[in-house]
């Protein structure tokens, strides 16, 4: 080689400059005391150096690359061996600060006059290191995944696989390398895998698909896999990488969480989302059949008094009883669910009605067979069947509506009763759901209305206070009896924010008759309050909202709940009921003696008063069972020192014997029909007059 710095014929060192100018490497010239005697044009571009900063330096030190012999021998050969070549690396900083790795070769030309030192080559080999370092990480991640990683060309033959795949397919390496892809795979299911490798070769990836994968054994596992096209360095698909799991766990996971999603956990049957699919399928399937689809809806009677009376556990072995022996009953392709409660579903297909209804009494006749309890004895438990057969065009929803609409009916008629949704019954349907349409309209109207009952002191016949009653004027059908809208209200929820109208209407009444009229000043207001307005979270602040707008004292209030609504949850209501008794208003049991509470229920409960079911007074004086009934119930609050009304009082006899009981306060037609706004201000203004005194009974 000839210096650059010296010697030589000026056109060769023209030359041997313009060559060393364009050569990407770097070169570098060190004397024998390590100092750099030539640097080239390289250096601008690997070390940001001009050459003339970089001459004069002692040179990094450089060390041999991958040599068994000791490094300090070899070192020292390169100085003292002339022409000795080695292999080197060594570490130089870049003029940014950033620390440079270099590799190449040095020889030992001391002893050429023209170049009187050690040449060396070197290539900056910084960022191809750290490639290697992160693809010998990669590798080494790859080796250690649980996932099965490997590879192979696109004829399906592997070229690669990790302690992974050898794990997940039991093949080891030795074996799976060089073997076609397909003996993962089932016989029926080798096509999968030239399937995907089509995909691939087209350049598509395929994800998580699922399949199974034959083990090395014989059994075979659930895998779920994603292939990758391997592209060359022109950019062409050469091969497939794929990474493989094992989700047979989580696939047993997902089938039991979707059992359990779609079935009910004390019967084990199908709930009603599951119901509902196959009912929607055997409609579609028995359009094609030309066949009808039957729901029958099964309601166990009485099946509250055996939850009250045994406990729930005893209600549950009855409920689970009744499901197996529907389950027992009924054919291949049928469909038995739980709809919820005691409520059980089948779904068949049939040929008419009469066939249906054989089967539905086959179904009774059945049921009525005694329950074996754990304790030995037996149950006698009976139900209700509503039958719906399917028509054209109608749909899973209405199937279902019609069953139920057709099972209320049942109910009506007693126990074991069967009957079929007709003509009669979708007209009162549809009625009802156009009512319960407008009902949702009513409020925001102001369709609903407030009438009055006054509420009296039998004693002396003063008027103590009123019940507030609500009532609807359709804009259609006049003023709709209570009797038709509240159950729709309470079936469809309205009941919440029309009871939260009730009571917010009736105390802003109050509130202006207190100020217009004396004897209102310490007037009593019944609200009659819903089992769905009692289980509200918001009832006990709706009440105390309601309480703080009208400005009317808490003591004034009384919430009335059947006995019925009270004792259907009594663990739950009683902080309810404890919670509304802080706020100062009084709590009445509507409807007293239809219930049949015990004393122990009673004396839980924070009531202040209890009302006579009007059924009761009715009788007084006429029926001994009666008297002796509404006589026991005023005795019984006087023990517990509550207060007793009267409901219903329309003759003068049951006003009499009221009073020779002790009975104080009463309502009834003797002293005034429910009355309007307008006609209950008349009424206070005429009690005002009398002193309290009502001059208008009959």
């Amino acid at each position: 080689m000839v210096s650059p710095m010296a010697g030589g014929d000026p056109g060769d060192r023209v030359r041997v400059e313009a060559l060393l100018e364009n050569v990407a490497d770097m070169i570098a010239i060190i004397d024998g005391t390590g100092t750099v005697i030539y640097a080239s044009p390289a250096v601008r571009r690997v070390l940001g150096y001009e050459p003339g900063e970089i001459v004069g330096r002692p040179h990094p030190e450089m060390s041999p690359v991958e040599s068994g012999d000791d490094p300090s021998t070899l070192m020292r050969r390169l100085y003292e061996m002339p022409g000795f070549t080695l292999a080197v690396r060594f570490e130089s900083h870049h003029a940014d600060g950033s620390l440079r790795i270099f590799q190449g070769i040095a020889r030992n030309l001391l002893h050429v006059p023209a170049v009187a030192g050690i040449v060396v080559n070197a290539t900056d080999v910084t960022e191809k290191l750290k490639v290697d370092q992160a693809l010998r990480e990669l590798v080494a991640v790859v080796e250690s995944s649980a996932d099965a990683v490997f590879s192979s060309d696109l004829g399906g033959v592997v070229s690669s696989w990790n302690r992974g795949a050898a794990t997940l397919s039991g093949y080891p390496a030795d074996e799976a390398i060089g073997a076609v892809l397909s003996f993962l795979f089932p016989p029926d299911l080798v096509g999968e895998a030239d399937a995907i490798l089509d995909l691939v070769r087209d350049g598509e990836t395929v994800r998580e698909h699922r399949t199974l994968w034959r083990r090395k054994g014989g059994s075979n596992v659930h895998v779920s896999w994603t292939a990758s096209p391997v592209r060359n360095d022109r950019g062409i698909v050469s091969g497939m990488a794929v990474i493989a799991r094992d989700v047979t766990e989580s696939r047993q996971a997902a089938a039991a969480l979707r059992h359990a999603t779609l079935h009910d956990p004390l019967t084990r049957l199908p709930n009603r989302d599951l119901l509902m699919d196959r009912l929607r399928t055997a409609l579609l399937q028995s359009q094609r059949r030309n066949k009808r689809v039957a729901v029958l809806i099964f309601d166990l009677d009485s099946f509250k008094d055996v939850n009250d009376s045994l406990g729930h556990a005893a209600g549950d072995l009855v409920l689970t009883e009744m499901a197996t022996r529907l389950a027992g009953s009924v054919r291949v392709g049928d469909t038995v669910a739980r709809f919820g409660g005691d409520e059980l579903v089948i779904v068949r297909e049939t040929a008419d009605e009469e066939e249906t209804s054989r089967f539905a009494a086959r179904l009774l006749a059945a049921m009525i067979e005694p329950v074996e309890m754990d304790d030995g004895s037996e149950l006698f438990v009976t139900a209700c069947i509503g039958v719906a057969i399917s028509r054209a065009g109608a749909s899973a929803e209405d199937l279902v509506r019609e069953a139920d609409a057709a099972l209320y009916r049942a109910k009506d008629h007693g126990r074991s009763a069967i009957e079929f949704f007709d003509e009669d019954l979708r007209l009162r349907a549809r009625a009802r759901v156009d009512l319960g349409a407008s009902l949702r309209r009513a409020l925001e109207r102001g369709e609903l209305f407030l009438v009055h009952q006054p509420v009296v002191q039998l004693g002396n016949v003063t008027l103590r206070g009123s019940e507030a009653l609500i009532r609807w004027a359709h804009p259609d059908r006049g003023v709709v009896s209570p009797l038709d809208f509240i159950p729709l209200a309470e079936e469809t929820g309205l009941i919440v924010p029309v009871g939260e109208w009730v009571l917010a209407e009736a105390l802003r009444q109050i509130s202006r008759w207190r100020r217009r009229f004396p004897l209102a000043g310490d007037y009593a207001l019944a609200v009659n309050l819903s089992a769905r307005q009692l289980s509200s979270p918001d009832l006990v602040a709706a009440v105390a909202g309601a309480l703080a707008t009208s400005e009317v004292p808490p003591s004034s209030v009384y919430l009335e709940i059947t006995e019925t609504t009270l004792l259907s949850q009594v663990a739950s209501n009683l902080d309810t009921l404890r919670l509304l008794r802080d706020l100062g208003v009084h709590l009445t049991v509507d409807d007293f003696g239809t219930g049949y509470s015990s004393l122990s229920y009673l004396r839980q409960l924070p009531i202040d008063s209890l009302k006579i079911d009007r059924s009761f007074i009715d009788g007084l004086g006429v029926d001994s069972h009666d008297t002796a009934i509404v006589e026991a119930v005023i005795g019984l609050a006087k023990v517990l020192e509550l207060d007793v009304v009267a409901e219903g009082v329309e003759t003068r006899t049951q006003l009499q014997l009221l009073r020779e009981m002790g009975c104080r306060t009463g309502q009834g037609f003797l002293f005034s029909e429910p009355l309007d706004t307008a006609e209950m201000e008349r009424f206070l203004y005429a009690a005002s007059v009398a002193a309290g005194r009502l001059t208008t009974v009959r």
